[in-house]
């Protein structure tokens, strides 16, 4: 898998989780319409982007716009 930083870094915990499928990253979120997921880490906050192939650190204002439904609950 590789990584493209795109705003956001995450910390030890996420990258290591990125590569390992380890437990510091928490499914948050799925695209409807494609293989496309979101996931936050449980340490720092990072958001993570990941796909089929690959999975990134992504900014807030990315997330919510990639996934505005995993955001709409805490924006009422």
């Amino acid at each position: 898998m590789s990584s493209t930083i795109t705003g956001a870094a995450g910390c030890d915990v996420c990258n290591r989780a990125a590569y390992s499928k380890g437990p510091g990253l928490e499914q948050i979120a799925a695209d409807p319409d494609q293989p496309v997921f979101l996931y936050l880490c449980k340490s720092c906050g990072t958001y993570w982007e990941f796909d089929i192939r690959e999975g990134h650190p992504i900014t807030e204002d990315e997330a919510r716009n990639h996934f505005p439904h995993a955001f709409a609950i805490c924006d009422r």
